[in-house]
């Protein structure tokens, strides 16, 4: 009798303890995969972060550089104009208003001018505008030698909106010619524009 509620309970132990393990080892294993969910899970999180991060830092990079790109050209763009207008004042402005400061140049060359038309019988009618300060220093010179060439002298004016040179227009037609400061400057600048733009220009 001892004998069979030995092994009786015996069994009922060992069937305990094995119940026990297998609770134990399903226990462990669920918890492994949970703590390997999660571990994965926390990777995944972090890679996510890792890559939003590193595309944030990608657009402000583009944005910064296109930014410092913009300002370069700008930088450029200004430093091109400045030189521009320099070369035209050192090379243009000036030397155009000094050689119409000289009462000889605007004579020499308002004379060579005159004798075109005369040679062209378009001499006739004419009327010379000049400047308001400079017309009596003019007058008397120009009087003189005109009428070696024309017939008939030209009407001269002061213009006050002459500030250097002269305008030439004929009685009868359109026929009108500027010579004033500016109109040399602007013509001039055309000219020059091109080299200008080949001295100033550069590669990427």
């Amino acid at each position: 009798m001892e004998d069979k509620l030995k092994t009786l309970t015996d069994k009922i132990f060992k069937d305990g303890v094995e119940k026990a393990e297998a609770e134990k080892a399903a226990i462990l294993e669920e918890a492994q995969k949970k703590a390997e969910s999660i571990v994965e899970a926390a990777e995944n999180a972090s890679k996510t972060k890792i890559a939003e991060a590193e595309k944030e830092c990608t657009a402000r990079k583009e944005k910064a550089e296109s930014e410092i790109r913009l300002m370069t050209s700008n930088a450029i763009d200004a430093l091109k104009k400045n030189i521009r207008e320099l070369l035209l004042l050192q090379t243009v402005v000036q030397p155009v208003n000094h050689a119409l400061d000289q009462k000889e140049t605007q004579v020499d060359l308002l004379m060579e001018i005159v004798r075109h038309l005369a040679m062209n019988d378009k001499g006739k009618g004419l009327t010379i505008r000049l400047p308001k300060d400079a017309e009596t220093a003019m007058r008397t010179e120009l009087q003189s030698r005109i009428r070696e060439v024309l017939s008939k002298e030209p009407e001269l004016m002061a213009d006050g909106t002459i500030p250097k040179g002269f305008a030439i227009k004929r009685e009868g037609d359109q026929f009108y010619i500027s010579f004033t400061n500016e109109d040399f400057i602007r013509l001039l600048e055309r000219y020059l524009n091109e080299e200008w733009s080949k001295m100033l220009s550069y590669e990427d």
